[in-house]
């Protein structure tokens, strides 16, 4: 039991440490302090301004900016021609009537992009992720702007930018496919327009737009979005967290406070998408009549990389964790319609992802007809796979739980 308490303080401490430099590190709730934009940084890039400022000390920055133009607004229209044919013509005029009516807030937490969409009583409905707004990409508000789409300048190594609605999106089909639609928000794809969406041009002082503006191009207000259901009467895991550990509950105590099948059940879709970014700021609980909490995730953006590395799950840290995978989940695991989910995956145009997808179910499948592991074994051994022999190393029965966490770092 004080194991698991330890457990428990170390996902709090582990997982909300400030990042380092290297952007494949980067969490969006840990935004380091005391940052201010350089004088000489006109468009307010932000973070990555050293390197920027190379490109346009050569001459080429706003050439760059150009093709990053360009590619989104490619990807844009793509998506706005196969849009009609995947998604519900009533969201989409549900969406442009609130756009109407209704009120439109950037939200200032985290790194990427998410605006409120509240009704006219000012109610939030929905939120909306412009993909071009996330954390790296060209047209982020919070100073994590970057015109560079390269391995080098990405969140994460194995996932590509300018596709986290296609992840958002994959990721809530997905679930409701295997019937755990609650566990994560209803989340579509939508093409929008409105005033209050970010354009990099923006940050640009008067004086300095009619040098600018005639290199760029104009502020594009249009953008591909993910629009998720706003979910509400829900509370953060993190704040959960430190509820219990203000009132010295004890592992029995937290058992009993957090519902297990969600918790089983959240532990697979993690698995399945190999998620990156389940910190406990992405993970929430909505608590039910008899006080207990039924957990969920939100933010499935930087899932499904196109290796299976840098899977990150919080829930690693629970003594939930502890127990083994019950029959319920086993039959699940071993009855996963593949060939369904494969079609989706096609369907998103997420099929660079694909390959490490079949890997990690083949090996999932095998680890759970081991009796004798725990969901906590069988996660650190999916997270083993980024090592070099890694399923060798996640499908050996000679190694321990404490061998694979001497192999193994969550930070």
């Amino acid at each position: 039991m004080k194991q698991d308490k330890l457990y428990i303080k170390l996902f709090l401490l582990i997982l909300f440490i400030p990042f380092d430099a290297h952007p494949e590190s980067m969490y969006c709730c840990d935004i380091p302090p005391f940052y201010s934009v350089q004088p000489s940084d006109n468009l307010e890039f932000g973070r990555l301004w050293q390197q920027i400022k190379r490109l346009e000390q050569r001459g080429v920055l706003y050439e760059m900016i150009l093709e990053r133009r360009e590619e989104i607004q490619a990807i844009k229209e793509y998506w706005k021609a196969k849009i009609p044919f995947i998604e519900s013509p009533d969201l989409q005029k549900q969406l442009l009537f609130l756009l109407k009516t209704g009120t439109l807030q950037a939200s200032n937490h985290g790194c990427g992009a998410a605006y409120f969409l509240s009704n006219e009583q000012g109610i939030p409905q929905y939120v909306l992720k412009p993909i071009d707004e996330d954390i790296l990409c060209l047209n982020n508000r919070k100073q994590f702007a970057s015109p560079f789409n390269n391995r080098s300048f990405r969140v994460r190594n194995g996932i590509p930018l300018y596709r986290s609605a296609q992840a958002e999106t994959l990721s809530f089909a997905i679930a409701r496919l295997l019937g755990f639609e609650h566990l994560t928000p209803p989340t579509h794809l939508a093409v929008l327009s409105h005033e209050e969406f970010f354009d990099i041009t923006d940050n640009l002082k008067k004086e300095e737009r009619n040098i600018y503006l005639p290199k760029m191009g104009p502020p594009d207000r249009e953008k591909l979005c993910s629009v998720q259901t706003y979910l509400a009467e829900t509370k953060n895991l993190h704040d959960l967290v430190e509820d219990c550990l203000k009132n010295d509950f004890s592992d029995d105590e937290i058992l009993h406070l957090i519902d297990y099948e969600s918790f089983e059940n959240l532990c697979l879709l993690i698995w399945l998408f190999y998620d990156t970014d389940a910190h406990a700021g992405n993970l929430y609980a909505k608590q039910d009549s008899k006080g207990v909490f039924h957990l969920l995730k939100i933010d499935n953006g930087l899932t499904f990389p196109d290796t299976n590395s840098h899977l990150l799950n919080a829930l690693y840290f629970f003594p939930h964790a502890k127990s083994p995978p019950s029959p319920r989940i086993c039959k699940i695991i071993e009855t996963l319609p593949i060939k369904e989910i494969t079609a989706l995956i096609h369907l998103y145009e997420m099929d660079d992802a694909l390959h490490a997808f079949l890997q990690r179910v083949e090996i999932l499948q095998l680890l759970v007809k081991e009796t004798s592991y725990s969901l906590r074994d069988i996660d650190i051994r999916l997270h083993a796979l980024e090592l070099p022999e890694g399923t060798k190393i996640a499908l050996s029965n000679k190694l321990s739980l404490e061998d694979l966490q001497k192999l193994i770092s969550y930070e």
